[in-house]
């Protein structure tokens, strides 16, 4: 376990950086909601879709049959219960790394960020980003095969800027470079200001060309001796 300290607020607080076991069977207390919360905003915008014609819509529409279609149901794209089921699912993936910033609050465990690092083979990262997004990946990068992707990088709003995505992001790449032997692409989908790239910029992970409203960095994870 790793431990960082932080100032937040003008207050020195201990920010803890544990790794979840394939064993889990239950996430801890506040983590399925902070990750339903974290995928409806920036850069994935996940909240109400219908089931028929795919369209997305950003609030609760008031009839649930889709008004532009009127044939498909409008459905509630993250519940609790995914975000705990698939969490789960993923931590069963090989090399797959899911770590969880927490703090200790009256004696328990708060979760404050999570960072969720896939691999994925090729087929697999088509559908997590469309076909588009994968022919942009592998002109830039010249390759075809697996891939790390960022399923997600959460950090609850009222920590941010105080050091946790850093810190999440650090060791997972570190974690991962000891369960490969050859470089593997890490692809991660970002926010849409400019202040989202410089930050991962500097973890060297660079942009390419932005495809519609997603803007697609890519970097190297390369095994450390």
């Amino acid at each position: 376990m790793q431990v960082a300290t932080v100032a937040r607020e003008g207050v020195e607080q201990r920010v803890h950086v544990a790794r979840l076991g394939q064993g889990v069977e239950r996430l801890v207390p506040g983590l399925a909601e902070m990750i339903v919360e974290g995928r409806r905003g920036a850069p994935w915008g996940e909240q109400w879709r219908c089931s028929g014609c795919k369209r997305d819509f950003l609030s609760k529409p008031a009839n649930e049959i889709c008004s532009w279609c009127s044939g498909g149901v409008v459905q509630q794209l993250w519940t609790e219960r995914r975000a705990e089921r698939e969490t789960i699912e993923a931590l069963r993936m090989r090399c797959a790394q899911t770590l969880v910033a927490f703090v200790v609050s009256s004696g328990h465990p708060m979760p404050v960020g999570v960072i969720e690092l896939r691999p994925l083979a090729m087929d697999q990262l088509n559908e997590q980003v469309g076909a588009q997004v994968m022919a942009s990946v592998v002109r830039e990068l010249g390759r075809c095969g697996a891939y790390f992707y960022i399923q997600h990088l959460i950090v609850r709003p009222q920590w941010r800027e105080h050091g946790v995505g850093t810190a999440l992001l650090d060791r997972a790449i570190k974690t991962a470079q000891s369960s490969t032997e050859v470089g593997i692409p890490l692809i991660s989908l970002s926010g849409r200001t400019n202040k989202d790239i410089d930050w991962f910029a500097k973890r060297k992970l660079k942009e390419i060309q932005p495809i519609g409203e997603q803007r697609v960095l890519v970097g190297n994870i390369v095994r450390s001796h």
